[in-house]
């Protein structure tokens, strides 16, 4: 894994961490930071996915919890639906 991508997964992780803790505007703010450095369109997906269960968890809306169930429909494999990954 590059360190990019080693860059961008920590930032996700670490966001993850922000949603279980419910400090929800520093996962956010954690999320834009991963999508602007993410190149790769299922990374992109997987965070963006992230990011929507946030906003959900938050009680708030945005363009990403719009796009999952497109993605989420084009994209069904472990790596994007599991509540593992996503917790």
């Amino acid at each position: 894994m590059s360190e990019l991508n080693s860059h961008i997964e920590e930032l996700r992780q670490q966001a993850l961490e922000k949603v279980r803790s419910d400090e929800f505007d520093e996962a956010l703010a954690l999320y834009d930071e991963a999508l602007a450095l993410a190149t790769d369109e299922e990374v992109r997906e997987l965070i963006t996915i992230n990011k929507g269960n946030a906003l959900i968890a938050a009680e708030r809306t945005g363009p990403e919890v719009k796009a999952l169930p497109m993605i989420l429909m084009r994209r069904r494999n472990a790596h994007h639906t599991s509540s593992r990954r996503m917790r």
